[in-house]
């Protein structure tokens, strides 16, 4: 029987900060979608274009993501390479879910209380998902960055956001020079 890909959402991710029936569309797409998406992305790892180069290295951009997230480390012991393909997931995942969420034809008001855009709320829900507690020494060698330098590694690499939040350029969370896979 062929191996399918696939993916399983377990049903503990419907609930709490990933998903509510009653909150906002914008949520649910900024949480639950963006993982999904990411996810998604881990489908591509280690498959080559007709060039035989990596298709999530497209003209190099593994080192994009290295330097900057290395450069958001305070452990110098921090090993660039374990985390490089969750990083990227993250980057795609925010960007994929963020481009489904905008062409999605259901438009819902803002909700007047928060005093934020729906595309506001879209990242927020997202930052919102990687609420933790301070990383510990043996964290440091995860495959997963910390929650903190997941979301901001994540969004400096995102034009949308800095639009939608109007990062000026040149910003800390709107540097000239991003990271990005597919070009998204």
């Amino acid at each position: 029987m062929p191996r399918l890909n696939g993916i399983r959402v377990p049903v503990g991710l419907l609930t709490g900060r990933f998903y509510d029936h009653h909150r906002p569309r914008a949520t649910k797409y900024g949480a639950l979608g963006s993982l999904i998406a990411h996810e998604f992305s881990h489908a591509f790892d280690g498959l080559n274009d007709t060039r035989g180069r990596p298709l999530n290295d497209i003209e190099g951009q593994t080192d994009c993501f290295v330097k900057q997230y290395k450069s958001m480390r305070q452990s110098q012991a921090w090993n660039g390479a374990l985390s490089k393909t969750e990083d990227m997931a993250d980057t795609v995942g925010v960007a994929l879910s963020y481009a489904a969420y905008r062409v999605s034809p259901e438009q819902e008001q803002p909700l007047e209380s928060l005093e934020l855009t729906n595309d506001q709320l879209f990242y927020l829900a997202y930052a919102q998902t990687f609420c933790e507690f301070p990383i510990t020494d043996a964290q440091q060698y995860s495959e997963h960055s910390s929650g903190k330098d997941r979301v901001i590694g994540s969004l400096q690499n995102n034009k949308h956001f800095s639009k939608v939040y109007n990062c000026p350029t040149d910003s800390h969370m709107n540097p000239s020079k991003k990271c990005a896979v597919w070009y998204l």
